[in-house]
């Protein structure tokens, strides 16, 4: 490749990590042009490895607005491209993405069949760096059938995995998870414990998805309690910020684009 060809490739690269980085924050519109900006620099100089890596993470970030048909496509795409150029490791990813999309969807039987096959095949190629995230969605995949036994194993496989690799954001994601078990359970004190906790980290990171979470969380909570003053409180802490996230108005912009 040519010196033009690498520095455009480091460009898509930069790109999609920025489109990575907005996408964390919560800002979609953001995360989206520099996604799709990075897909039009892959194209230019023919780098398909690039390529199928923003389509996914395209696909990720239509999965997150609930447009599942759309994201399914954009998956369905990029494992096209990564099964051309022998990208096994990236078809992992993406029928990780799929799992994730069916468990969205409530289809909770083709979600564990995906979940399951990409934790076994993942762990044959040694990718685990995504297993904690395999293990979180198969934890919420039984914490929605009412496996809280099973969901809450899950949440502390991921816990052990993040502690050990110091990844703060990542435990306090499997920390979300567990307080709706114990929400589930009446453990309503070691529930808020773990909201609390979550939520100074998003603060700390700006993380305004997992701000709106824990707000959620909270108002839930105080309702199961009786306190309905205070989750209603909370309840407008996240609902305006929530219905900014995912307007029809944003939603057209993003499509515009």
């Amino acid at each position: 490749m040519h010196l033009q060809g690498q520095d455009s490739a480091a460009i898509a690269e930069t790109l999609n990590f920025l489109g990575n980085d907005y996408s964390d924050l919560g800002k979609d519109d953001e995360a989206y042009y520099f996604f799709t900006q990075s897909y039009r620099v892959a194209r230019a100089i023919n780098d398909q490895m690039k390529m199928a890596i923003t389509i996914y993470n395209i696909g990720l970030l239509l999965n997150e607005l609930g447009q599942y048909d759309l994201a399914l496509n954009h998956f369905n795409f990029s494992r096209k491209i990564s099964e051309k150029i022998g990208d096994l490791d990236g078809v992992v990813y993406l029928l990780n993405a799929t799992g994730e999309l069916y468990l969205r969807k409530k289809e909770y039987k083709k979600s564990d069949e995906y979940l399951r096959s990409v934790l076994k095949s993942l762990r044959e190629r040694n990718l685990t760096i995504i297993e904690p995230q395999i293990l979180k969605r198969l934890a919420r995949l039984k914490f929605e059938v009412k496996d809280y036994k099973q969901s809450l194993a899950y949440y502390d496989s991921a816990s052990v995995i993040h502690k050990k690799a110091h990844n703060e954001f990542g435990l306090a994601e499997s920390n979300l998870g567990i307080s709706d078990i114990y929400i589930e359970q009446q453990k309503f004190n070691e529930a808020e414990e773990l909201i609390e906790k979550t939520l100074l980290t998003a603060k700390n990171n700006n993380a305004q998805k997992m701000k709106i979470n824990c707000f959620q969380k909270i108002s839930y909570l105080a309702e199961k309690r009786g306190d309905f003053e205070r989750g209603l409180e909370y309840h407008k802490n996240y609902k305006q910020p929530e219905d900014n996230m995912y307007s029809e108005e944003r939603l057209a912009k993003l499509f515009q684009d």
